[in-house]
Order: structure tokens, then sequence, then C-alpha cells
């Protein structure tokens, strides 16, 4: 079986124009643009077009019969099999827009109407002097489809090599230094944390979408109404102090030495603005 050449560069990546025929039949017109597109690489000279063509220039008598374009048109309607059809354009803009069609003939609808059988195979346009073929849908959504997803695998790859996760703390960016630096010290708290992180943040998920914006202390959570700050731990200041003494003095010294960790209580459990004596009274 013979091998059919097939061109390097696909039609649809393909711009021809012919610049001298343009500076000497140029601009183009409704009578001279199917010439000048002849001549191009997209045209097929196996089409009704080109069979036409060749008989215009050996026999006068149907160069008469198409003379106009509108001639040539109602012929090619006439035949079956692939032709070129100027669909539109105008001598104003420079912009034609010629179909390449697949004609059966003439069928006859549900309705009883005869209509035309035609399957349109490329559309090309000339612009000027250029001519280029419309890609077709199928290979635009194709391109732009393995465009964004070659963008979205080098993003990935990138993030995946710059992102770490620390359960203990958060997502950080390492650069290679610091992981060598932190080599040593990375691999005992990396084995103390394990593999958690695959847990961890299924958990981290699921407590931020039952609490969502709701925050606690664990070492030292506040008491009683809110902005009383007053705290029930270690960490409650001069509670501890406060503790010391005995008796409801102690009580009231704790409570107040919620309130140390914006001024210290004194040790009786008074506040400290206050001098109580303690002992037999004086005999007056």
């Amino acid at each position: 079986m013979a091998n059919i050449d097939r061109p390097k560069t696909p039609l649809d990546e393909t711009l021809w124009r012919d610049q001298a025929w343009y500076r000497t039949w140029g601009p183009l017109t409704p009578f001279t643009v199917m010439d000048y597109f002849r001549l191009s690489t997209f045209f097929d000279n196996t089409s009704n077009n080109g069979t036409l063509f060749q008989q215009m220039q050996f026999r006068p008598e149907i160069r008469q019969e198409l003379a106009t374009p509108d001639l040539f048109n109602a012929r090619l309607r006439r035949m079956t099999g692939v032709e070129y059809m100027l669909a539109t354009g105008s001598s104003d803009t420079g912009v034609w827009v010629i179909r390449k069609q697949l004609r059966r003939g003439v069928v006859r609808a549900e309705d009883g109407q005869e209509v035309e059988d035609v399957s349109v195979l490329a559309t090309y346009y000339v612009v000027g002097e250029n001519v280029f073929m419309a890609p077709a849908v199928g290979a635009v959504l194709m391109n732009r489809m393995l465009t964004a997803i070659t963008a979205l695998r080098s993003a990935q790859s990138i993030a995946a090599s710059i992102a770490e996760y620390r359960p203990a703390g958060s997502s950080t960016a390492a650069s290679t230094s610091e992981k060598k630096a932190d080599n040593s010290g990375a691999s005992a708290s990396n084995s103390s944390v394990g593999g958690s992180s695959a847990k961890e943040l299924p958990r981290a998920l699921a407590l931020h979408l039952k609490y969502q914006g709701e925050y606690m202390d664990d070492h030292a959570p506040l008491l009683g109404d809110p902005g009383s700050f007053l705290q029930s731990g270690p960490a409650a200041g001069g509670g501890a102090a406060g503790g010391g003494g005995g008796g409801v003095g102690g009580a009231v010294g704790a409570g107040v030495g919620g309130v140390g960790g914006m001024g210290r209580g004194s040790r009786s459990g008074t506040p400290a603005g206050e001098k109580k004596e303690v002992g037999t009274p004086r005999r007056k």
C-alpha cells in the first residue's frame, strides 16, 4: 500500500499568499476571489470547482455560461461531490469566507419539500492577500485543555516541592538550605510526630466545622462572665499568692488574684488599696 505524503505543517497552521498576483490583480472582488483562492495550497484540483475551471480554459462556450459567480454557483449546485462555495465577503472590508462542502444532491424532507444535502468540511478566510484555514472546534478545545492541564501540573509540582505541613504548627515554606541545616533536628521531631499529618488534618477540619469561630485556652480557661478576666489555673498571677491566706481571706485572695493579671492582690485577701489590721483591736 502506497504511503500518502502528509504536509509537515498542518493546514490549519498554514498561511498562504501571493504578493505578485495581488499587486497585479488586487484588491479582490467577488469575480476574482475564487481565482486567487484556486492558486493556494488549500484548493483541491479534483473538486467540482477544479473541473469547471479546466473546462473554462479549453471551452469558450462554458466560459460564457459561467461568466459570473452566480452562474458558477448555480452550476455547482447541480453537481455532487466536493466543492468550494463563496459564503460571504465584501470589497469594503477585504474579508472573504469560503467553505469546502460535500454535496450529496437534493433530498426530500418530511414535509415534502426538497432540500440540499450539504455537509461543511472546512472553512477558509481571505483577509487582504492572506489566506488561512479556520481550525476545528475540537482542535481548539483540545489545545486549550492541554495548555490548562500542563499549567496545573507545573503548579502542583512547584507547590509540592516548597510546601511542608506540620501538625504541631502550620504550613510553612522551607527552602532547600533550611532543610539541610535542620536535617538532624527535624528527623527526631518527625519521628515523634510520625505520619500523623494524614490524621491531624481531617481532625482539624472537623473541629473547625464544629466550633468555627469559637476558641478556648486549655492552659488557663477564663471564668465568669465575658470580660471579667478571672482565670482558674496557675496563670492567674496573684491567685497563687492569695491562696496562701486562710479561711475566707484566702478564697477572696484567689478571686482577686485572678485580676492580678492586671494588678497584684494583697496577702490578706483584701484589695491592695485597703489596709486592715489583724489581731486584737487597740483599746481607746
